[in-house]
């Protein structure tokens, strides 16, 4: 199955996108190292993908000005 299809499949049946690159590295498509960066790039999470960029750019500016 292409993983593509994997990712819309377990996306449809509930699981959050964490869920699905802990579910990438248990089913051994790639290493967990590279899971987020394929579930974050995926067909599936493209509708969240600028989003979630926001979140991340916000978190690591706010955590720099803590140190």
């Amino acid at each position: 199955m292409e993983v593509e299809a994997v990712l819309d499949y377990l996306k449809e049946r509930g699981f959050s996108q964490i869920a699905c690159v802990r579910a990438v590295g248990d089913l051994g498509i790639c290493p967990a190292v590279e899971a987020k960066r394929l579930v974050h790039y995926s067909r599936a999470w493209s509708s969240t993908r600028e989003q979630n960029e926001v979140l991340h750019e916000g978190l690591a500016e706010e955590l720099g000005k803590e140190i």
